[in-house]
């Protein structure tokens, strides 16, 4: 928990230094984690940039709004590795991942980027093969009280 709290920590410094979008009070955003294997860090990278990060792209010229999506996302990479052996990525989506649900199941993004409901489940066991857990789900930007 502390390695996720010190991220989004980060995730304010990062942006402002960076001058990202920064969200404000009542926008939502769509963060994933993911928990990589030390020993499969190589291939989860090539996975994520050879065919996840193509393939978003694809997604987003087909449908303008998730190609707004992509464009804002933010990527964040391990710089050490954490106590169980693993390295912890963060991806940082302002909102929702606007593409309609595949017709023929699958992973959504890739059906809109032409691969195929097989290509997409094979991409999904190795992802699952590359991590020692992931967590992903909308949050809101909400204000202390």
């Amino acid at each position: 928990m502390f390695r996720l709290w010190a991220l989004v920590t980060l995730l304010g410094v990062s942006n402002a230094a960076a001058q990202t979008r920064v969200t404000k009070a009542g926008d939502s955003v769509f963060v994933v984690i993911h928990h990589v294997r030390s020993d499969r860090r190589a291939q989860y990278d090539s996975l994520m940039q050879n065919i996840w990060w193509p393939a978003a792209q694809r997604a987003g010229k087909k449908y303008p709004a998730y190609g707004k999506q992509i464009a804002e996302s933010r990527r964040y990479e391990p710089t050490e590795i954490a106590s169980d052996n693993t390295y912890t990525y963060l991806y940082l989506y302002f909102g929702r991942p606007d593409v309609p649900l595949a017709a023929s199941g699958g992973n959504y993004v890739l059906a809109a980027a032409g691969f195929s409901k097989a290509q997409s489940d094979s991409f999904a066991i190795a992802l699952r093969s590359f991590l020692r857990g992931s967590a992903a789900g909308p949050l809101v930007d909400e204000p202390y009280r």
